[in-house]
C-alpha cells in the first residue's frame, strides 16, 4: 500500500513538472511593476517602479497613428552623394530621418564590413531582397499590410500573407507564435533587438539592455504588461540596435555605429 502511495506521489510530480512551460520558472523570479508613459498619441513605453529592474525597452506603436516601414541600407544614400556610397550605420542613417520616432535595426547582413541583406526584403510593395527557403533561423517574417496593420507569420509563409505585405523583412527566430512561446535550440545570451505584435495589433518594437537568451525575451514579451502574440527576434550581439527621438524621449542604444543590411522607420501618419 505504501509503495502504491509513493507511485502516485511519484506520477503527480512528473506531470506537474511536464505541466510547467519554459516561462513559468522566470516569472516566479521576476515580477514587471510600473506602468506605461505615454509619449505621444500612439506611442508609449513601460517605466518600472524601480529603474533598471526589467531588462528591456519595447515601445508600443499604434499603427493606426504610425507608419512603420523596412527600408535597405543599400538604398539609403548620403545626402548630397553623387556616387553609389550607401550609410552603413543606424546612427548614419537617422539624419535621413529627421520626422522619425523610432529606428531599429531590422534584418540579418551577409557581411560586417557592407550592408548586404539576407532573406526577404520588401519596401512600397518592391521585393529588395529574395526570401530564404533554406535558413532555419530566418524563421519569420514581419510585415506591414496594405490596410497598414502589422502582422508576423512563419516563413516562408504562403504566397497570400507574403503578397499583403507592402514592407517586409525575413528574420528570426520566432520567439512567439500565437501566443506560444516558441522552444529554442540556443541559451546564449545576447544584446537583442527584437519585434512584437499584442492583442489590440499594436506593434512593439524594443532592445534588451543587457544580454539575454531567446526564451528569456519571449517569455517577457507574453506576459504582462506586453501581452504579445506573435513576435520575432530581429538582430542580436552588436548589431541589434535602437534610436528613439520622440517629443518625450531621446534614447540610443546598442551597437548603433555597427554595419546592418536593413531597418525599420517609424514617424508619425
Amino acid at each position: 500500500m505504501r509503495k502504491g502511495i509513493w507511485v502516485v506521489l511519484w506520477f503527480g510530480l512528473l506531470a506537474e513538472g511536464l505541466a510547467e512551460g519554459p516561462c513559468d520558472a522566470q516569472r516566479s523570479r521576476q515580477r514587471i511593476e510600473g506602468q506605461w508613459r505615454l509619449l505621444q498619441p500612439g506611442l508609449k513605453t513601460w517605466e518600472d517602479i524601480a529603474p533598471g529592474s526589467q531588462p528591456l525597452a519595447v515601445y508600443s506603436v499604434d499603427p493606426k497613428k504610425y507608419q512603420i516601414e523596412v527600408r535597405d541600407m543599400r538604398s539609403s544614400l548620403r545626402v548630397g552623394q553623387r556616387s553609389n556610397v550607401p550609410f552603413f550605420s543606424l546612427s548614419e542613417v537617422a539624419e535621413l530621418h529627421p520626422t522619425a520616432v523610432i529606428l531599429s535595426s531590422a534584418g540579418y547582413t551577409k557581411s560586417m564590413t557592407r550592408p548586404i541583406p539576407v532573406g526577404l526584403l520588401k519596401h512600397g510593395k518592391r521585393e529588395m531582397s529574395a526570401l530564404a527557403t533554406k535558413d532555419s533561423v530566418l524563421s519569420g517574417i514581419f510585415c506591414v499590410e496594405t490596410d497598414g496593420g502589422v502582422s508576423i507569420f512563419e516563413s516562408p509563409g504562403t504566397n497570400a500573407e507574403r503578397g499583403k505585405c507592402v514592407e517586409a523583412v525575413q528574420a528570426g527566430p520566432m520567439l512567439i507564435r500565437k501566443g506560444t512561446v516558441r522552444p529554442q535550440g540556443s541559451t546564449e545570451r545576447y544584446f537583442r533587438s527584437f519585434v512584437a505584435v499584442d492583442r489590440e495589433g499594436n506593434s512593439l518594437i524594443g532592445y534588451s539592455s543587457r544580454p539575454l537568451a531567446l526564451t528569456e525575451v519571449a517569455c517577457m514579451l507574453q506576459g504582462s504588461p506586453y501581452e504579445a502574440v506573435n513576435a520575432l527576434n530581429l538582430q542580436g550581439d552588436l548589431l541589434g540596435s535602437l534610436i528613439v527621438q520622440s517629443v518625450g524621449e531621446k534614447r540610443k542604444l546598442g551597437g548603433v555605429d555597427e554595419t546592418i543590411a536593413s531597418y525599420l522607420v517609424v514617424r508619425a501618419r
